[in-house]
């Protein structure tokens, strides 16, 4: 999440959609940057309510409790290969030393997963509803849809670039609200070590389960396995 007056843009983030390497790259260019989870906890009206990964309906909803018009910004997001991202979730909700120092409650629930129950019992049963550490989860598994969901105005527009084509086109789109920007400044963070493709991850029967759920997003932004 990312929120500039000045440039008029709103960048939302995706988990695990290389939000964290335009995060950085828009900080300069931002007067809102977003909270972190932990601190919004039970929490009504935070000074700062736009934590990291809030969906666009939640922004839309602030905006106009602060008197702000989503309208008149440019709105933009990111969307990645489901079948990729959730290997990628995966590795980070199991492995990373964040979640072992933030999240270490949903983590010790989580480290001894292997990839076929976390698929089959957290994305497909979505056995983790009453985890208090749920939200982070809960947003790193919706779709594109879901995450952009429960908008009220009907002429806002929300640009999503897939990450697989690069960050050219995000560059154009940023010189053209007027951000200087080319691609080399764009670096690449969060980069894993796992060098094992992501299809070594899947049998057939969970390539057949995750095609199901995230059916939509595959169809309609053309991804294969």
């Amino acid at each position: 999440m990312r929120i500039s007056h000045k440039h008029k843009f709103v960048f939302f983030s995706k988990p695990k959609s290389a939000s964290t390497s335009i995060r950085v790259f828009l900080n300069n260019y931002s007067d809102i940057k977003h909270s972190e989870f932990k601190n919004i906890k039970n929490i009504k009206s935070p000074s700062n309510p736009f934590y990291c990964h809030i969906p666009p309906c939640e922004v839309e909803e602030w905006f106009g409790k602060k008197g702000w018009n989503l309208d008149q910004y440019n709105c933009f997001t990111t969307v990645r290969n489901p079948y990729s991202r959730i290997v990628s979730v995966y590795k980070y909700a199991t492995e990373s030393n964040y979640m072992k120092k933030d999240w270490n409650s949903l983590y010790l629930v989580l480290k001894d997963y292997t990839f076929e129950n976390f698929v089959k019992n957290i994305i497909i049963k979505k056995d983790f509803k009453n985890h208090p550490d749920v939200k982070w989860l809960y947003y790193s598994l919706n779709d594109h849809f879901t995450f952009i969901e429960g908008l009220q105005s009907p002429n806002l527009n929300i640009k999503t670039f897939k990450i697989e084509d690069g960050v050219d086109n995000i560059t154009k789109y940023l010189k053209e609200i007027n951000i200087p920007i080319n691609s080399s400044l764009v670096q690449n963070q969060n980069i894993s070590t796992n060098k094992k493709p992501y299809q070594d991850y899947y049998n057939n029967e969970l390539k057949e389960l995750m095609e199901d759920h995230y059916k939509k997003e595959i169809e309609y932004f053309n991804y294969k396995f």
